[in-house]
């Protein structure tokens, strides 16, 4: 089994070397490498003919936008599995040898991994919880940097539609879904991700274009439609989106909001509430001692530290990810007995209305509504 691994680049001089090498030292592995540079102005393109003989396939010149550049990689590749790194990510080391026993064993089209996340040099606690396949009828639910598709089953259903700017790589993944592509889904981490990406500070126009996606696949099929409209909570996408500039461009500030001097930081819950409010945290460099848990077995969540109640001193800050207000009050009630003072938890959804409350008039103009 070959693989095509095909990177589209601009502008990456500072990371384009460690996506390259992290492709070339896959081993025991048959790759073609595919680079497609949309004409660099910095020293991507010298880093590329460094390492020249490695590379089956490069191009520097202009293109018509990322999926654009996609296609041009596409048209160039032979392999029998076909996948895309960013110029700012990287692979797992040996990953793609696991990727093709993975093939071997099963009888699919499209194999599914998860990515790690990575904020400049630190890594990101994984919020992303993959749904069902069937869901791509409504939205995204797989990572597309963790996407390995048969080149065979691609080519029956075309590249991506340069009629998307931003979700193409959905509206490509919901038509092999609705070809009836075979999709497998396997709990391991294929890349590094870099959580910097176009649609993160493009979030509301992003999901703006998938509902049009899922919309044009629909049909009059009214379960999906219904599918779709308990998804296109708008409010919600304009609040994300707020979110994601304040985490970019106003972390400092974020950062000062939520640290309080001298004190541990503790997230009450470690589930999927907690998942995203550690995400939150460490994307504005804050640190989190670990997750307060009465329930969960593990010691631990992704390296952070899972403790008990009774564990905790009143020495530190909380706050608490849960989303119920009966929850909520119990978990207080619970705070009180083991010592905290009353300033020291916090609802972190209070947290996050007052960041979004202050920012989002300086905001408002730059998300295309």
């Amino acid at each position: 089994m070959k693989f095509s691994v095909i990177t589209v680049c601009y502008n990456t001089e500072d990371t384009i070397e460690r996506t390259i090498k992290s492709v070339i030292r896959q081993q025991g592995v048959d790759v073609e490498y595919i680079i497609i540079d949309g004409k660099s102005q910095d020293g991507t393109v010298n880093i590329i003919e460094k390492y020249e003989k490695d590379i089956f396939y490069w191009s520097s010149e202009k293109d018509n936008g990322i999926y654009d550049a996609m296609n041009k990689g596409l048209s160039k590749a032979t392999g029998d599995v076909v996948s895309f790194l960013n110029g700012d990510d990287w692979y797992e080391n040996d990953i793609l040898s696991y990727i093709c026993a993975c093939f071997e064993k099963q009888n699919i089209d499209v194999l599914v991994g998860k990515v790690n996340r990575w904020i400049g040099e630190k890594k990101i606690i994984d919020r992303f919880v993959e749904g069902s396949i069937d869901n791509l009828r409504y939205t995204m639910t797989v990572n597309h940097q963790a996407v390995f598709m048969k080149k065979e089953f691609l080519d029956q259903i075309g590249n991506f539609s340069t009629e998307y700017k931003l979700a193409a790589d959905y509206e490509l993944m919901l038509r092999a879904y609705c070809r009836k592509a075979r999709f497998g889904q396997v709990n391991k981490y294929f890349v590094n991700f870099n959580n910097d990406g176009i649609s993160k500070l493009q979030f509301y126009r992003y999901k703006k274009e998938a509902m049009e996606i899922a919309l044009s696949y629909a049909e009059n099929d009214q379960d999906v439609i219904d599918g779709i409209n308990a998804r296109r909570n708008e409010s919600g996408w304009y609040y994300q989106t707020v979110l994601n500039w304040v985490t970019k461009y106003e972390w400092k500030w974020a950062k000062q909001k939520i640290e309080v001097q001298g004190k541990k930081i503790y997230i009450w819950g470690a589930g999927y509430g907690g998942l995203e409010c550690c995400a939150f945290m460490q994307t504005i460099y804050v640190e989190v001692a670990g997750f307060i848990d009465s329930f969960k077995e593990d010691k631990n969540l992704q390296g952070i530290p899972i403790y008990r109640p009774q564990e905790i001193n009143g020495d530190g800050v909380v706050y608490i990810s849960v989303k119920n207000e009966d929850t909520y009050k119990e978990i207080e009630k619970q705070l009180l007995e083991l010592g905290f003072a009353k300033d020291s938890y916090y609802w972190f959804k209070d947290v996050q209305n007052g960041l979004f409350n202050e920012k989002r008039v300086k905001y408002e103009g730059y998300i295309e509504k």
